[in-house]
């Protein structure tokens, strides 16, 4: 008697795909989500409290929801349906972004280049004096604060020098 029914929920589970069985989801994929026994349709608050509708699709005894990557910020999300909350799952950040193994330059400078969208060059420096001698090199224009510090000294001078005229032409 046992049978059956253990090969029917095999099947289910089989028919299902890659979903996610648990709470826990990552951020920057799609994911497959198996709802139980849920049979209208559901809605996905973000953590932003936009709503999302996702493609949903009926299985025997279970409906499964498809979450795109485009949909998917850390956070709480909260799946309803016309009766109220169905599911609250985790969206967790990517476990690669945590990952503190060393980059190549190449690979670093190209990674950072496709996030910020600008180019980006590999700094290498042996000693911290040469980096800083590097980034001196580097660095795009001239330093005005010395002239400005000229520029008050003469101004100051001038100052003084029109504060005596003008004391003895009062006298």
């Amino acid at each position: 008697g046992l049978f059956v029914p253990l090969l029917h929920r095999a099947v289910h589970y089989l028919a299902a795909g890659e979903s996610v069985q648990g709470n826990r989801l990552t951020a920057g994929r799609s994911e497959s989500i198996r709802l139980g026994n849920v049979s209208s349709r559901v809605r996905i608050i973000t953590p932003a409290l936009e709503e999302i509708t996702p493609e949903q699709r009926q299985l025997v005894g279970a409906a499964v929801m498809e979450i795109s990557a485009d949909h998917s910020i850390p956070g709480i999300y909260d799946v309803v349906n016309s009766r109220g909350v169905v599911r609250r799952m985790a969206m967790n950040t990517d476990p690669r972004e945590s990952d503190l193994a060393v980059a190549l330059e190449g690979e670093a400078a190209a990674a950072l280049s496709a996030a910020t969208g600008a180019p980006v060059h590999a700094v290498r420096a042996v000693a911290p004096e040469a980096l800083v001698q590097q980034v001196r090199e580097e660095r795009v224009g001239v330093e005005l604060w010395r002239v400005f510090v000229v520029l008050t000294l003469v101004f100051l001078g001038l100052e003084m020098m029109v504060s005596a005229r003008g004391a003895k032409n009062i006298q």
